[in-house]
């Protein structure tokens, strides 16, 4: 399933009441309609100098690795209903040792989308063998340099040249079993040290088989006082000169380009939503991802549509039984009544939403 397509087809509809009035088709018809993020893990294996998942750990968080059977309980209750699952929200999956299996189970439900996000360090012969004959859909690779001193000043632990060969890996391995899948994402974060290495980058990505390339810019992290001054208004401008080289180099290489058309500022200030929305809104009618999207942590809280807003633990109550909640209905309301969750929503920034 090609989610993109999906997403771009999404975003053409832009009355919310017929996003919902499609959604109640589907559910009526018993079709798929979740939307699930999913951390197996609560920290990682290197420390990047823009995220707060490095300084998790170091401030005194108990590290948590979701058990097996504790994945297997949760796919019970939900994966016969989920349209997409995205394994890691922010954290390195491939940490837990039984992680090939999890993958294995998520297509065992017939998951139609599939999805992992990884540094890449771990990314083993065999949990690409798994991957590969698994028919996981997409591998997404978080890199944010075109050379090793960019790459490993930004990723503090990571080893550019292993991250190479465990990519190359993945392409052999795809090439002997003569399959697509699963599909290579890069994830790249712009700050305004590496903006000009994003044409070397590209190159690079071609390389070792990138059908997709996302660039993001980096956010101010209040838990990470180290990205205060990683974009500049200075950084934004270099960038918004360059982004139509980009998407024609991209287009050349035959990759998928996610990107912003422009990074705006006032002043010294980023401004982080470049995309505007274009919802049109109708009375109280919902966007329809707070009640189909959301995320769950790897001890098992679950939070509705990447809000942050904690609704349940989904190991000790039942999906059905967490949105009949007060807390869930309150949520559920509040976003029929305000826009107020909607401006901070990664997916708009992600091209769903």
């Amino acid at each position: 399933m090609n989610i993109y397509i999906l997403q771009k087809a999404y975003k053409l509809l832009k009355n919310r009441g017929v996003r919902l009035a499609l959604l109640n088709v589907a559910r009526s018809m018993g079709l798929r309609t979740l939307l699930v993020r999913m951390d197996i893990t609560n920290f990682c294996n290197i420390a990047c100098i823009m995220c707060p998942a490095a300084t998790s750990v170091q401030n005194g968080t108990s590290k948590k690795i979701m058990s097996l059977e504790q994945f297997r309980k949760i796919a019970s209750d939900i994966f016969e209903r989920t349209r997409t699952l995205h394994l890691s929200c922010g954290y390195e999956p491939l940490l837990a040792k039984h992680f090939g299996q999890c993958l294995v189970t998520a297509k065992e439900y017939g998951v139609p989308f599939v999805s992992f996000a990884t540094n890449g360090m771990l990314l083993s012969e065999d949990i690409c063998r798994t991957a590969i004959n698994a028919r996981i859909d997409e591998v997404i690779v978080s890199a944010d340099g075109a050379n090793k001193k960019t790459f490993e000043m930004i990723r503090k632990g990571a080893n550019f040249d292993l991250l190479i060969k465990n990519l190359d890996l993945l392409k052999k391995m795809k090439n002997v079993s003569k399959s697509k899948l699963p599909t290579l994402r890069m994830n790249y974060t712009v700050m305004d040290m590496n903006i000009s290495e994003i044409p070397d980058f590209i190159e690079i990505s071609a390389l070792l088989g990138t059908q997709i390339l996302e660039l993001r810019p980096v956010k101010t992290e209040a838990r990470v006082r180290s990205t205060d001054n990683l974009l500049t208004a200075k950084g934004a401008d270099l960038y918004n000169r360059t982004i139509g080289k980009i998407r024609r180099l991209c287009s050349s290489k035959g990759i998928h380009l996610l990107a912003l058309s422009k990074i705006g500022h006032e002043g010294d200030a980023i401004i982080y939503d470049g995309r505007r929305r274009t919802d049109k809104m109708s009375g109280s009618i919902p966007c329809i991802l707070s009640s189909t999207a959301f995320m769950i942590s790897a001890s098992g809280d679950l939070t509705l549509c990447f809000s942050g807003k904690y609704v349940g633990n989904i190991l000790e109550k039942s999906y059905n039984e967490i949105m009949k909640t007060d807390a869930a209905r309150e949520f559920l309301n509040a976003i029929s009544r305000s826009n107020e969750w909607c401006d901070s929503c990664p997916l708009k920034e992600e091209l769903i939403a």
